[in-house]
């Protein structure tokens, strides 16, 4: 099913009509928000919660009848990207309102085996860079496009690489900003501009034929 005729279940339903419509959705992408909510959830060192973030993107998209699925607007993304963007805001959200406490990440266990994505492209570009699988392409192709960045943004994520290390803990767009002089606001828009530019140079780079 397309994600248009995906819409057009919601758009086309009535309100009672919209819990097959619902079921429609969740069968195609039920198994990537648990993905992401498993990733980030023990990325933070918190496992065990990954089920109740699902449960939160749940609510946010049943809200007001499906709203946020409903006013989805076909091409401007696809919505597999859309719903992994939304539950990985939801995570991240959730790390942010923890007023700066740190979470190690859990430890894997030997024999242990990082959860597979439902879908291939549920993987950020960079996360994979960790995989097994295509990694040392991944590496090659981030290796290629961080030529590509200015001095002044390849030194912004250092200084905040540096800083990580210096205190083993995450650091703050402040603490970042100040080595530069920038505020915490101009720190983060840069630092999330460069990195959807890498992540945009990697997919295209990695999904050019070997």
């Amino acid at each position: 099913m397309t994600d248009e005729e995906l819409i057009g279940l919601f758009g086309a339903a009535d309100e009672g009509g919209r819990d097959a419509a619902w079921a429609a959705f969740l069968e195609a992408f039920e198994g990537r928000i648990r993905y992401t909510c498993r990733y980030w959830m023990n990325r933070y060192g918190r496992p065990d919660e990954a089920e109740d973030h699902y449960q939160d993107v749940v609510v946010l998209l049943c809200k007001d009848n499906f709203r946020a699925i409903r006013e989805f607007v076909p091409g401007r993304a696809k919505m597999s990207t859309w719903v992994s963007a939304i539950a990985t805001n939801t995570c991240r959200g959730w790390f942010r309102s923890r007023d700066r406490t740190v979470f190690a990440p859990t430890p894997q266990k030997e024999g242990d085996v990082r959860p597979e994505p439902a879908d291939p492209e549920a993987t950020d570009p960079l996360v994979a860079i960790t995989d097994d699988i295509a990694g040392q392409r991944m590496v090659r192709a981030l290796a290629e496009c961080s030529v590509h960045l200015d001095d002044k943004r390849k030194m912004l994520f250092v200084a905040r690489l540096l800083l990580q290390l210096a205190h083993d803990r995450k650091v703050t767009m402040s603490e970042v900003g100040r080595i530069f002089d920038h505020s915490p606001q101009r720190t983060k828009y840069q630092l999330d501009t460069t990195l959807e530019q890498l992540r945009d140079c990697v997919r295209k780079k990695t999904e050019e034929p070997s």
